[in-house]
């Protein structure tokens, strides 16, 4: 059966900003005509060495990456969207098989939607605390985790669609933390938030609830 096709979602602003966050500043005085060696500006795509000397600089890191569309005559209160573990605000945008996510739905019903990327994760990457990305071949845990069955066999009542493209889709927008996941820089992160949207609801999924508590 051919899906209903939907009235255009009329938005009168959105964009994106950053917020929260901390900055670090290293020993030492910058020399904008002697950086350091760890960049190349002729070859950026060297492998970035440690610092042999202390070269004064900063580093902005542990913010919160935010997005938002404001439709025609929005609701009083705004919706604040935030994801769970292994996610990104991807997970608000649309179904892993292509539908309409809840970005849309409430966009529909007349909600101001911010969805975020939390402190260390997707877009909001950057850390102030040393870390690294291993590469943890965990797909069927993932499946596990999710509750989407034991792999590699769905739940008989599963609400997730059970095809692979949709699992396919579902997989790929797994994405890993950057430096360990530091519930209380993720709170202050979502307060800021608040501080600059001002009152609203904010919507919480798995991991994401601990910290909106």
């Amino acid at each position: 059966m051919e899906e209903k096709k939907k009235e255009p979602i009329i938005i009168q602003e959105q964009g994106s900003f950053f917020v929260g966050g901390t900055v670090v500043k290293g020993e030492g005085t910058f020399d904008p005509m002697n950086p350091p060696d760890c960049f190349n500006p002729a070859n950026p795509f060297l492998p970035q060495e440690e610092e042999t000397k202390p070269s004064g600089q900063t580093l902005r890191g542990d913010h919160v990456y935010v997005s938002y569309q404001i439709p025609q005559n929005p609701r009083k209160y705004p919706m604040v969207l935030l994801h769970g573990g292994f996610q990104s605000a991807k997970t608000w945008e649309s179904t892993p098989d292509g539908r309409e996510g809840y970005q849309c739905i409430f966009l529909r019903k007349g909600y101001t939607i911010y969805t975020v990327d939390q402190p260390r994760r997707g877009r909001a990457g950057r850390t102030s605390v040393p870390g690294f990305i291993p590469v943890n071949l965990e797909d069927e845990t993932t499946f596990n985790c999710f509750r989407l069955g034991l792999w590699p066999n769905f739940y008989e009542n599963t609400a997730f669609p059970k095809s692979d493209y949709a699992l396919d889709q579902f997989l790929r927008q797994v994405t890993p933390n950057t430096a360990v996941c530091d519930g209380d820089v993720v709170a202050d992160g979502m307060a800021e938030v608040f501080a600059k949207v001002g009152d609203g609801i904010l919507v919480t999924h798995s991991q994401g609830g601990g910290f909106g508590w």
